[in-house]
């Protein structure tokens, strides 16, 4: 079937595409009545807007892309509920993105981005980004970047995470102060910035504490380390 587009929809009722188009966008020139002529039948032939055209018009697509590395039932389905809450605040859809921790399906992600013209980008790197300079095209076509939870430290995009050390450290401290003494530390890539800060709060607790470290005690949850597990 063919995509219903804004001059069908004033074929069909007999009026403009401007005054269509502006009943759609709900101008306060149009009546009451015309919006809600123009409405129903949008409704009933099930158009939707074609988000090139209102880039062009408006210089915006409404769109804030989210670029996460893998669903998990921590925290993220709670991040990206408060996210969405904000942006529906303020008259922005929210699209999720899942990059399987993969770099390639990450600068992939970040292209359908560009396509599709989104106001800005929220990334969670992948554990084997090693680097930002892919995030070159979103800044050379003006789109905002921002960091959170798994970011690498920068000095071009603004990040947003917890503290890493310290709840690392708070973490290790409850365990001793609990009676445990042997305490294996479990983390994710290398590579990662929120990697090294909790390796860092994990180390000092036990210095803290006056727990003895071996090597062993870490062990890092990369793809070799997965392997190994099957």
């Amino acid at each position: 079937m063919k995509r219903i587009n804004i001059k069908d929809l004033a074929r069909m009722l007999s009026v403009n595409a401007s005054t269509v188009s502006r009943a759609l966008a709900g101008h306060p020139d149009i009546s009451d009545a015309t919006k809600e002529r123009v409405l129903a039948a949008a409704k009933e032939l099930h158009y939707t807007p074609n988000l090139h055209a209102k880039f062009f018009r408006q210089k915006t697509s409404g769109l804030i892309a989210v670029i996460l590395p893998e669903f998990n039932m921590f925290f993220i389905p709670e991040m990206m509920n408060a996210i969405n809450l904000k942006l529906e605040e303020s008259g922005y859809t929210l699209i999720i993105f899942f990059t399987n921790n993969s770099h390639e399906k990450e600068i992939e992600i970040i292209h359908h981005c560009i396509s599709w013209v989104v106001d800005g980008v929220l990334i969670s790197v992948a554990e084997n980004t090693l680097n930002l300079n892919h995030l070159n095209v979103l800044r050379d076509a003006e789109i905002p970047v921002v960091l959170v939870d798994k970011v690498i430290e920068n000095d071009e995009y603004p990040t947003v995470t917890i503290d890493d050390s310290a709840t690392s450290y708070d973490a290790v401290s409850h365990l001793i102060k609990s009676g445990h003494q042997n305490i294996l530390g479990v983390f994710g890539h290398k590579g990662l910035q929120i990697t090294q800060l909790r390796v860092d709060g994990f180390l000092q607790a036990l210095k803290d504490h006056n727990i003895p470290f071996n090597t062993n005690d870490i062990l890092y949850k990369d793809h070799e380390f997965l392997q190994n597990l099957e």
